[in-house]
């Protein structure tokens, strides 16, 4: 019987530990002024960069994340809807004529304003030199470094209203290192060092894209956070 009941005790104050601290997840309206804003369209974005591709990722991008989040009914893209002139930047009164376009309750337009990559290759360094315990190795570690920019606005399409605008920057830097390319106490032979190559570039330079339009979705979104009940 005293099991019984202090089981029974240790039950009602798990209760009431759990229902004095009891909380609940709830959703934060974004910061931007997107009230009413239900359908966007992401235009094709102008690119003043070396990177000829800079400018359609970063819509595609931007369209998915804004997609994946619920919130809003329709994120279309429209770049396989339009022909694009060269060198001739898109904007909105430009494109009204596509229904896509016009019935929207937003569009966002940009442009791919930097795009920076930088890969090289460290001074090789030693792991045992000086030691008579153990064999001396030499290794030496590739920096891949990316930076992408890029301007973006959300106007609204009935009255050509600016309602938010950013300048979004992201980056990312990978180290890979290429152990034991030589061993003994004298630094390795130049033809032993491996080469600066682009092969981790790709991924690099994705991370620094997600980066920069994470920056620029931020405000566009809910956010979320845990509340406790009264």
């Amino acid at each position: 019987m005293r099991n019984l009941w202090f089981k029974g005790v240790l039950l009602a104050l798990a209760v009431a530990v759990a229902g004095c601290g009891q909380r609940v997840q709830v959703e934060i309206p974004p910061k931007a002024p997107v009230e009413g804003i239900r359908s966007i369209v992401v235009l094709p974005f102008d690119n003043v960069t070396n990177d000829a591709a800079l400018g359609y990722e970063i819509e595609e991008r931007i369209a998915d994340v804004l997609r994946s989040s619920g919130w809003y009914e329709s994120v279309q893209t429209v770049r396989h809807l339009v022909a694009l002139p060269p060198g001739q930047p898109v904007t909105l009164a430009s494109l009204l004529g596509l229904d896509v376009v016009a019935e929207a309750d937003a569009a966002i337009v940009g442009t791919a304003t930097y795009y920076f990559e930088d890969v090289y290759v460290d001074v090789p360094y030693c792991s045992g030199c000086g030691r008579t315990d153990v064999t001396p190795t030499w290794s030496v570690t590739q920096t891949t470094h990316v930076a992408v920019r890029f301007t973006a606005r959300l106007i609204e399409t009935a009255t050509g209203r600016e309602l938010y605008a950013v300048t979004a920057e992201g980056e990312d830097t990978d180290l890979y290192t290429h152990f034991s390319i030589h061993r003994g106490d004298n630094p390795p032979a130049e033809a032993l060092v491996p080469k600066p190559n682009r092969q981790r570039v790709p991924a690099t330079r994705s991370w620094a894209i997600d980066r920069a339009v994470r920056q620029f979705t931020r405000d566009l979104l809910p956010t979320y956070e845990w509340r406790a009940v009264e």
